[in-house]
């Protein structure tokens, strides 16, 4: 299954402990449009929410049937999987993204919210 990342796990380091295994591929640049990066409610996690213009960088990494269940499990049940369409580069394909159950209007920010879920996909 193709996945969507945009969040902590869009670096290799942490997305490998928390998918099961090492990466042995290098994911690919993706770019999602009309979605917003924004905080979880009452949580400092990403998800997404429809944004007319907005655009997010993130990457796309084939998993394994093992790889997805540890993934599931990591991103608890505050997330489903939905199906986007991404770019990567100059052709658009249909992929996998984990999204979460409520999405605020507060944008997440990498600088200030990066480190306590860098922390945590290191714990997992």
């Amino acid at each position: 299954m193709r996945l969507f990342f945009y969040g902590t796990l869009t670096d290799p380091a942490a997305l490998g402990p928390c998918a099961g295994k090492p990466l042995k591929i290098v994911p690919q640049a993706a770019r999602l449009e009309g979605r917003a990066r924004v905080r979880l409610r009452l949580a400092s996690y990403p998800t997404l929410r429809r944004a007319r213009g907005a655009v997010i960088d993130g990457v796309v990494i084939e998993v394994d049937a093992a790889m997805l269940a540890h993934l599931k499990a990591y991103e608890s049940v505050r997330y489903r999987l939905i199906l986007i369409r991404v770019a990567i580069g100059s052709r658009r394909c249909m992929t996998h993204c984990f999204i979460g159950d409520a999405a605020s209007r507060v944008p997440w920010r990498p600088s200030t919210d990066d480190k306590s879920m860098t922390l945590r996909s290191k714990a997992f």
